[in-house]
């Protein structure tokens, strides 16, 4: 399942993606998915890097259901 999880903030006070509260909500929403964080980094608006993300993951133990890209690298899904 992938999670656009950079709490971007272009303008205003509202997300225009995941934060990682939301992201963390979605992976209690669905207990089985390994969620794949994308859109984290390399964009003025977002507020939030990856590895602020993988740290709130990890402070609630669930840091192994978050998956990350490597940038320049390609990602395979298998269904």
């Amino acid at each position: 399942m992938e999670v656009f999880a950079g709490s971007a903030q272009p303008r205003g006070a509202f997300h225009m993606t995941m934060d990682a509260n939301d992201a963390l909500e979605t992976a209690r929403a669905f207990p089985g998915a390994t969620l794949f964080a994308a859109h984290t980094d390399g964009w003025v608006p977002f507020k939030q890097s990856a590895e602020r993300l993988a740290a709130a993951f990890a402070s609630l133990g669930v840091g192994h259901r978050l998956a990350a890209p490597e940038p320049g690298r390609p990602v395979a899904f298998v269904l």
